[in-house]
């Protein structure tokens, strides 16, 4: 006689091998939000989003441009940047994409790849340390196992994979780091209730998707540490990690990224990484923190997710003259009133060479808005800034001009709806040298 225990152990075999699962119209729509991009239903219960399907690689001029300037500009002061670029997840899954759904009817597995493989090599022309995460992927047979199938982030052995290959492409372009030897401790399998999965339980109804079990890992220092030194008199990690969730799950690096990043480098890591800030936030948050660059690290490892953002060219407006930080003598200086609409903020006649603006506001819910840069002759080059709230927000912006050999001569800000504000700006010019000795004093 077939025990009660056999029977429910057997009902719970069948429903995790082949979870019921339907995707309602509307998370089959797009919409201009990524986190509600259109989804497919794959084989086994794995859902796939558009944009894993159809993944973003192209590398345009604006990006290399920013990339190879905001580069030289770390080297000059003793920090080597490495990007991570996450493989594309469809690929990995391949086996459990279902081309009958209609968003994964065209699906090529070998042209994404193609893809891929080109963005990493575009991306490694730029003098930045790029590993080729799908290459060390397929070379490992990770397949399915690399990410979650009901949620878009990497298991926490894709992330050790990641981890090892940046490790390698680290070590053989002659990094080395003080030792400090880390381990990762096994706490024990947590759930997680997968954000896929929860979109289509919040849109779609019906039964919960079932929850995934994963290892969380915690990496531990092997080397004794003196409990009585302050956390101040610590040296600081040679290496730092910023990036998206996929760096830093939860603020508390659930999936142990930053914890792989330090066994495999074998040395202290500083993670600030945010958790949904996207690939800039914790990153212009370090930048602002006052403490980046001095002392500088010898390492900046930039996760940017599982695409090349289209916005990514444009960030490094924002990121290099953060990355420098306010001016002692300002070119021009304004304060006043920000409304709704278009406010000048100077006329500066003609001046020449290339100019950042710094903009403070006293409300620092003032996230997204506009600089328009205007030059001689008429030409207007527009900057959009779209700050990420997930992380504290100082109140200080900064927005580079065009580079541009035609003298500027007006500039303004175009801010949304409803803003009413305080606020001041200046005019900064990047310095004659801007990769030498100038530090980010923040403020």
């Amino acid at each position: 006689m077939i025990g009660l225990g056999a029977i429910v152990g057997w009902c719970a075999w069948a429903w995790a091998a082949a979870p019921q699962l339907e995707l309602c119209e509307a998370v089959r729509q797009p919409s201009e939000d990524e986190a509600s991009e259109p989804l497919a239903l794959g084989r086994d219960g794995w859902l796939f989003r558009q944009s894993d399907i159809e993944p973003q690689y192209a590398v345009g001029d604006d990006l290399v441009a920013g990339l190879s300037r905001w580069s030289a500009n770390l080297a000059a002061r003793g920090t080597r940047l490495a990007l991570v670029l996450l493989p594309p997840r469809a690929v990995l899954a391949a086996a459990k994409v279902d081309t009958a759904d209609p968003l994964a009817s065209g699906f090529d597995p070998a042209r994404v790849a193609a893809s891929y493989h080109a963005a990493v090599a575009a991306l490694r022309g730029t003098g930045v340390i790029v590993p080729d995460l799908l290459a060390a992927a397929e070379t490992g047979g990770l397949g399915t196992a690399y990410f979650f199938a009901r949620d878009h982030h990497w298991r926490p052995r894709g992330a050790q994979d990641a981890m090892e290959a940046l490790a390698r492409e680290v070590s053989l372009a002659g990094l080395r780091f003080s030792p400090v030897p880390f381990a990762n401790d096994d706490e024990g399998d947590r759930v997680l209730h997968g954000s896929l999965g929860k979109r289509v339980q919040a849109s779609c109804g019906g039964r919960a998707p079932r929850a995934e079990t994963f290892p969380r890992f915690r990496s531990v220092a092997l080397a004794p540490v003196d409990s009585s030194a302050l956390l101040a008199d610590l040296p600081p990690a040679e290496v730092v990690l910023a990036g998206t969730s996929h760096s830093n799950k939860g603020n508390e690096d659930l999936l142990n990224a930053g914890g792989f990043l330090r066994t495999a480098l074998g040395t202290d890591v500083l993670n600030v990484g945010v958790d949904a800030g996207g690939y800039g936030t914790g990153l212009l948050g370090w930048l602002e923190s006052g403490h980046a660059l001095d002392p500088a690290p010898r390492l900046l490892a930039w996760e940017i997710g599982g695409r090349v953002p289209a916005s990514l060219g444009e960030f490094f407006r924002v990121l290099i003259p953060t990355s420098f930080g306010d001016c002692d003598q300002p070119v021009a200086a304004w304060t006043g009133e920000l409304r709704a609409g278009l406010t000048p903020l100077f006329a500066t006649g003609a001046v020449a060479g290339e100019h950042y603006v710094v903009l403070e506001t006293d409300d620092r819910s003032v996230v997204n808005f506009s600089v328009r840069f205007e030059l001689v002759g008429g030409m207007i080059d527009v900057v959009t800034v779209r700050r990420g709230t997930r992380a504290g927000n100082p109140g200080k912006h900064f927005v580079a001009g065009p580079l541009s050999p035609t003298p500027l001569s007006r500039v303004a800000i175009t801010t949304p709806a409803g803003t009413s504000t305080s606020a001041a700006a200046r005019l900064c010019a990047f310095p004659p040298d801007e990769a030498g000795v100038k530090r980010l004093r923040g403020g």
